[in-house]
């Protein structure tokens, strides 16, 4: 970093969302889906169905390709889980797991991410 121009410090930093993810080996199903739905429903009542984002690597020093891919949806899913005031929602598939919002705590996304890994 860059002493000359030091990062401002804010008491009520301007953040309007906060977004984390992770992608990992495709090893989830859809029975996988519907039973962490049980467990986060009381605080994500609404959901919806979405097609699956196709897995996408970072790689550094390479210059970008483009690609088409035509997928069907299958069994394969990515599920929207909302908060009642859908300002808060976690999207999981077979092999991702992300959430956006301010309601959602670092603590327990982190605790999801740690759960996830350890079935690898």
């Amino acid at each position: 970093m860059n002493d000359e121009f030091p990062l401002p410090r804010f008491r009520k930093p301007p953040v309007s969302e906060v977004a984390l993810g992770v992608q990992f080996p495709a090893v989830l199903n859809p029975v996988h889906l519907g039973l962490y739905y049980q467990r986060v429903k009381a605080r994500f009542p609404k959901f919806q169905v979405q097609p699956p984002v196709a897995p996408s690597l970072e790689t550094f020093g390479v210059s970008p390709t483009f690609d088409i891919q035509i997928q069907t949806m299958g069994l394969q899913s990515r599920m929207w889980f909302l908060s009642e005031d859908e300002d808060s929602l976690i999207q999981l598939q077979s092999d991702r797991l992300s959430s956006t919002g301010a309601a959602v705590k670092k603590e327990v996304l982190i605790r999801i991410l740690m759960r996830c890994t350890r079935s690898l």
